[in-house]
């Protein structure tokens, strides 16, 4: 039976920051209001695995596909048919995982986004510690 294993996204929103950070946040939108706040997200980093093995897959898959006009064999044949099998399963793996990353994306924008309108919208550290602990 044939199962398929995939990876699921939850985004935890992170600690508040300190003070320190705080103050820092709020002079660099001073500077830059269109400053983000928000680490990258590496859509790459993310799917490393499955972009490496459909790469190998796909490679694979054409020297087979090759080697099954060359030289027609059943064994070649059968090697090539499992490639495109396993090519499947991958596939279907990264599009499980993908609905659950885009739901990770928006929950990290989302949480991103309200933090900027709070430090925007505050005008001392205490006053943000105020409007997040309401926020929740």
């Amino acid at each position: 039976m044939l199962r398929i294993v995939y990876s699921k996204y939850k985004f935890t929103n992170p600690d508040l920051f300190s003070l320190k950070e705080y103050e820092n946040i709020k002079e660099m939108m001073q500077k830059k209001p269109d400053y983000k706040i928000q680490p990258k997200i590496n859509f790459l980093r993310a799917f490393k695995l499955e972009i490496s093995i459909f790469i190998l897959i796909f490679f694979s898959a054409l020297i087979g596909l090759s080697l099954v006009f060359l030289y027609p064999n059943l064994i070649i044949f059968f090697i090539v048919f499992v490639i495109i099998l396993i090519s499947i399963g991958v596939i279907l793996r990264f599009l499980f995982s993908l609905e659950y990353y885009f739901e990770y994306i928006n929950d990290h924008k989302l949480f991103y986004d309200k933090l900027k309108d709070d430090v925007i919208n505050s005008t001392n550290y205490e006053d943000f510690l105020i409007i997040r602990k309401i926020a929740k």
